[in-house]
């Protein structure tokens, strides 16, 4: 956590981070859970600056109670995701140690999650994804902890922490579907109409919830979450080599450095480790036909096919079956262990390193960019000195923290050629860049109407990475 926290003050924001905070900013502080910081106009997302919809609600709920007491920072919203971290923790030592009564496996299992670069990285940032994975891996302790001494309970509460978990993020699908696997390979013989019944009524609570919300203003939910649901969500192809591979290429690759490099190689030795021990746990005849290998490779399989179907995009996603690699990882270490004393010097420099590695890579990351938070803060403050009470300031959302979340502030990375909305001032931050710069390539009409309207402005101010422009008769 404490590693978490440094990252978390140190690091650049993120455009999302801005968006998640506009809606629970909102919320919690004039009591209308609209995005404002996005400009409807253009996107397709309608009305989101009144209601939003395009994404599932819990987040959003639970930030919005946490800036009733807590500053409006972007350290302090990471904070929100950082506490996260011992609910996942715990969970997930209390299902592995159910799961393979092997509490030196758990235990390590759950050390190394703890200092895994993926982990972490997500911890410090202010999104949904561990308290997604958090409320899923809580269903599954939840379900092997009760299960044998009241099957009922088991099913209620298992079901009631995966419903939070998908009403969190549209990801926490796979762990409904880890529950589902975990159900029927202890208790398909059990079932009945009243443990099925009790399974379905945290689901149903949740929906009528959110239907309610939703009957508010069906239309904009509809154009809301058709316009997020096209953005990649769903695999393009059936040929299931083709899945594999594009999973490997888009989201492996890219998250351990083959296809980045830069600080992301430093992933690549924890990589190594968990094909190692996917490889012992296909391969080693005598730790395959342990019982705990096959639950734990059940789920492994179950987690990879959900995310090579289902959101193939992002590398953050790549937290929720990373517990099942680390899994494997734990109790092949100490299968290893137990029947290879002469290993013992080798594999505890391979765990230590691994660690170390892990974490010292997520501080680097977190340090390189640090600087670049100050010149933002800095085009920040010229941005609001030098405009009026009703301009319209164009920048993305990343900055809405040091903003104060002022309401002038809009995320249009079109400048307005889509909206029709001319801004009076422009903050072109290193998001925005990325942004240009990879729309030369393949958005190359849209960046020429960017560049020729951005012809039009005076470059007023620049810090570091960061330029603030006015327009020209100002």
């Amino acid at each position: 956590m404490l590693v978490a926290s440094v990252a978390a003050y140190k690091r650049v924001p993120w455009s999302d981070e801005g968006w998640f905070s506009s809606a629970a900013y909102n919320l919690a502080r004039h009591g209308f859970l609209g995005t404002t910081v996005i400009d409807p106009a253009g996107t397709n997302l309608t009305r989101i600056d009144q209601r939003t919809y395009w994404v599932m609600p819990l987040y959003l709920l639970g930030q919005a109670l946490w800036l009733k007491f807590f500053p409006a920072s972007f350290f302090s919203v990471r904070l929100f995701t950082v506490l996260w971290m011992p609910v996942a923790l715990f969970s997930y030592y209390r299902f592995l140690w159910r799961v393979s009564a092997h509490a030196a496996a758990s235990a390590l299992a759950t050390c190394l999650f703890a200092l895994s670069f993926i982990f972490i990285d997500n911890a410090g940032f202010a999104r949904p994804d561990l308290m997604c994975c958090a409320l899923g891996l809580s269903g599954l302790a939840a379900y092997v902890e009760w299960r044998q001494t009241n099957l009922n309970l088991a099913m209620l509460v298992s079901n009631a922490f995966v419903a939070a978990s998908v009403f969190t993020h549209p990801n926490g699908v796979y762990h409904c579907l880890g529950l589902v696997a975990v159900v029927l390979y202890y208790d398909r013989r059990r079932l009945n109409l009243a443990a099925l019944g009790l399974a379905a009524l945290p689901w149903l609570v949740f929906s009528a919830c959110w239907a309610v919300y939703i009957a508010q203003d069906y239309r904009a939910f509809a154009d809301q979450m058709r316009a997020n649901g096209m953005n990649g969500r769903w695999t393009t192809t059936l040929n299931p080599f083709a899945i594999v591979w594009n999973e490997i290429a888009q989201r492996y690759a890219v998250a351990f450095g083959l296809a980045t490099r830069g600080w992301a190689l430093l992933k690549l030795p924890a990589l190594a480790v968990y094909l190692a021990a996917v490889a012992g746990a296909l391969l080693q005849p005598g730790f395959r036909r342990l019982s705990a290998t096959r639950r734990l490779l059940l789920l492994t399989a179950v987690y990879f096919v959900a995310l090579s179907v289902f959101n193939q995009k992002l590398t953050y996603y790549l937290i929720h079956i990373l517990p099942w690699y680390l899994a494997l990882t734990g109790l092949y270490a100490m299968w290893l262990l137990e029947r290879y004393r002469t290993l013992r010097p080798i594999l505890a420099a391979v765990l230590i390193a691994l660690a170390g590695l892990e974490t010292g890579g997520i501080l680097l990351k977190s340090l390189s960019r640090s600087p670049i938070v100050a010149e933002e803060r800095a085009a920040i403050g010229f941005a609001r000195a030098h405009a009026g009470p009703g301009d319209r300031i164009v920048g993305s959302a990343a900055l809405i923290y040091d903003f104060g979340f002022d309401s002038r502030l809009r995320d249009d990375a079109r400048l307005g050629t889509v909206s029709g909305r001319t801004p009076d001032v422009i903050v072109i931050d290193p998001l925005y860049q990325d942004v240009y710069d990879s729309w030369k390539t393949v958005r190359a009409p849209q960046m020429q109407g960017i560049q020729e309207r951005l012809a039009t402005y005076r470059l007023a101010f620049r810090s570091g990475v960061c330029q603030v422009y006015l327009r020209a008769d100002r």
